[in-house]
């Protein structure tokens, strides 16, 4: 009915270096998997600042005060942004793909960070009241504005 198990030493080395490897793989996987996840949230920390301050200054904005809005970067109108522009990437009649690089064009983790990361390098376009980049898609170079923004009633409608 009951069985026994015999160990011998050798045995016992050879187990103990297999449990001692895996335990090893599994601490530097843990690691890196929890270095990954704050460097992620620091970013999107980040991100959620630039959101509340670019959004402070649209608001005092003469021009575009009430119109646009920089989403939240967990909203889910990054991944409705990423649909509509990869199915039109090539389009002749759309300027998507003069707007954003090759790289922001594989996720839509890749296109917010690209949103962001220019948004942040331009932030004082959206203090200037005599610009008219926010709304236009016209110069490739600041073209991401118009893409990047949402229109202030669009998100609670994807909320």
């Amino acid at each position: 009915m009951y069985r026994y198990v015999v160990v011998f030493p050798t045995n016992i080395k050879a187990i103990s270096g297999v449990c001692a490897a895996a335990f090893g793989v599994a601490v530097i996987y843990g690691f890196d998997a929890w270095e990954s996840f704050k460097s992620n949230e620091a970013k999107i920390l980040g991100f959620r600042q630039t959101t509340q301050q670019v959004n402070d200054y649209l608001s005092s904005n003469k021009r575009y005060g009430g119109w646009y809005v920089l989403a939240d970067p967990e909203h889910k109108v990054w991944d409705k942004k990423f649909k509509l522009f990869s199915a039109h990437w090539d389009s002749p009649w759309e300027n998507y793909g003069k707007v954003f690089p090759e790289e922001a064009r594989k996720s839509k983790e890749d296109l917010r960070d690209f949103c962001f990361k220019s948004i942040e390098e331009n932030i004082d376009d959206t203090k200037d009241e005599s610009n008219a980049y926010l709304d236009q898609v016209s110069d490739p170079k600041k073209g991401f504005w118009d893409l990047c923004l949402d229109l202030q009633g669009s998100l609670d409608e994807d909320s």
